[in-house]
């Protein structure tokens, strides 16, 4: 995780949706989340460790159907979330656009967020960018 979780006001009792601001701000302190998308017609959900940057979603993945739907520009979702065990408030967020292949993520990241690893691999020889172009999250709270 990158910093302190993001403030979510606890009062909140039962669903309460998340404004584009606190969604950004959960996609930003995490950095696991599950990708899904479409792979020769059938709903495929998989685990990613991505870095926000800016509007976009960077990972590293290798050859397969994350590349391959990167470079058909595929749409896709990434859903991520998470809890506050010190107020019971939980939430879950859905960022949804585009894949595109990064050609050289240097360019789109600073040199702290490199490398990316890819989940399960040692190394990834590709990015891929999810630009999110939908993003809706909500919060609940335990009575």
């Amino acid at each position: 995780m990158n910093q302190t979780t993001p403030t979510i006001s606890p009062e909140v009792v039962g669903f309460a949706p998340l404004d584009e601001s606190g969604c950004l701000g959960l996609l930003g302190f995490e950095d696991v989340g599950r990708l899904g998308l479409s792979s020769g017609a059938l709903p495929v959900v998989m685990p990613v460790r991505y870095r926000l940057i800016g509007r976009s979603a960077v990972f590293a993945t290798e050859a397969g159907a994350k590349l391959t739907s990167a470079r058909r520009g595929a749409v896709a979702c990434l859903e991520i979330d998470g809890s506050d065990p010190s107020t019971g408030t939980t939430w879950t967020v859905l960022a949804t656009g585009r894949l595109r292949v990064v050609a050289d993520a240097t360019v789109t990241s600073s040199a702290a967020d490199l490398p990316l690893l890819a989940w399960g691999l040692p190394s990834a020889e590709h990015f891929v960018a999810l630009d999110i172009a939908l993003l809706s999250g909500s919060t609940s709270q335990a009575e």
